[in-house]
C-alpha cells in the first residue's frame, strides 16, 4: 500500500499516473501543435549614414508536430520607416514537421538617418498561431 508517483514524458503528451491503495490515477495532457521563432543575435548595429547594412539570423521551430506554411512580416517602430531603413526577407516559409527553418533577416540604411536605439517585431504566423521576437536596432553615429 505504498503511493508512488510516476511521471512520463513523450515527444507530444505528458503522462502522469499516481497510484494510491492499489487504484492508479491518470492524465494525460496532449499538446497542440504550434512553432516558436527566435532571432540568433537580438541587438543589432548600425551605421546612419546611407549604405548600412547588418543581419541576424531568424529560426522558426515545428514544436509538437506542426507542420504547415507561417507567414513572415517585420515591423519597424517609428520613425524607421520603409524605403529609410528597410528589412529584407522571405514572405513565408514552410516548415516539416519537428524541423526548423532559418533565414537572414537584413537591414539596409538606404537615407542618412539619426542615432538611436529602435525595436523591431519579427512575427511568424500561419492564421491560428502568431509568435514574434524583438530585435533591437542600435544606430550608432
Amino acid at each position: 500500500m505504498s503511493k508512488k508517483l510516476a511521471v512520463i514524458g513523450l515527444s507530444v503528451a505528458i503522462l502522469a499516473v499516481y497510484m494510491w491503495h492499489d487504484r492508479i490515477f491518470g492524465l494525460l495532457v496532449i499538446a497542440p501543435p504550434g512553432f516558436e521563432i527566435s532571432a540568433a543575435t537580438e541587438t543589432i548595429m548600425l551605421s546612419r549614414y546611407e549604405g548600412s547594412s547588418n543581419s541576424t539570423t531568424v529560426t522558426i521551430r515545428s514544436v509538437n508536430g506542426f507542420q504547415g506554411t507561417v507567414t513572415i512580416e517585420v515591423a519597424l517602430e517609428s520613425p524607421f520607416t520603409i524605403g529609410v531603413v528597410e528589412p529584407n526577407h522571405p514572405p513565408n516559409l514552410t516548415l516539416a514537421a519537428y524541423e526548423q527553418a532559418s533565414f537572414e533577416l537584413t537591414f539596409f540604411v538606404r537615407s542618412t538617418i539619426s542615432p538611436g536605439t529602435k525595436l523591431v517585431d519579427v512575427t511568424a504566423t500561419d492564421g491560428k498561431i502568431e509568435v514574434s521576437v524583438t530585435v533591437t536596432l542600435i544606430v550608432s553615429s
